[in-house]
């Protein structure tokens, strides 16, 4: 009886401490197909019938998130938890470096992010501010984006 229990115990802890959880799956994608989707130039169409045109490129590496009570350690990135209504997911945030071109000041304050949910990258969440406009599209592997917010009617990349 005390065998059992030391080994049930021994086995809870291993899956609880180990960095890497068996059920954890590994990423289906990295840096050169994210880049492959969201790097070059970009117009927009707003709904009051102006033309933006952007260069974005990636601000920093992307940072995966990943589910477990422990993420684990690499030497090149950074992984941390998510939680979202008592449940983890696997997230990868890329940040993004944007460069006003033309259609506005180009001194007006740019920011942005893509977001893709998941262990594989079938779409990710564009999400951009440009001053006081804000960018919000479903960016899928190949580059077509499909505006979801109410600030656009259409964003194409050019180049």
């Amino acid at each position: 009886m005390l065998r059992t229990s030391l080994l049930l115990i021994a086995g809870v802890a291993t899956l609880v401490l180990t960095p890497v959880a068996p059920w954890h799956e590994d990423y289906a994608f990295g840096n050169a197909e994210v880049r492959a989707a969201i790097v070059g130039t970009w117009q927009l169409s707003t709904t009051d019938g102006h033309t933006i045109t952007l260069a974005i490129e990636e601000a920093d590496a992307p940072e995966h998130a990943s589910r477990g009570w422990i993420a684990p350690a690499a030497a090149c990135g950074s992984r941390s938890l998510v939680r979202e209504a008592g449940a983890c997911k696997d997230v990868t945030v890329v940040p993004l470096a944007i460069t006003v071109l033309a259609g506005l000041d180009r001194s007006a304050a740019a920011t942005g992010r893509l977001v893709i949910v998941g262990t594989t990258f079938r779409a990710g969440e564009l999400d951009l501010a440009l001053d006081a406009l804000h960018v919000e599209a479903m960016l899928a592997p190949d580059g077509v984006a499909t505006p979801t917010g109410t600030d656009i009617t259409r964003i194409v990349r050019t180049r």
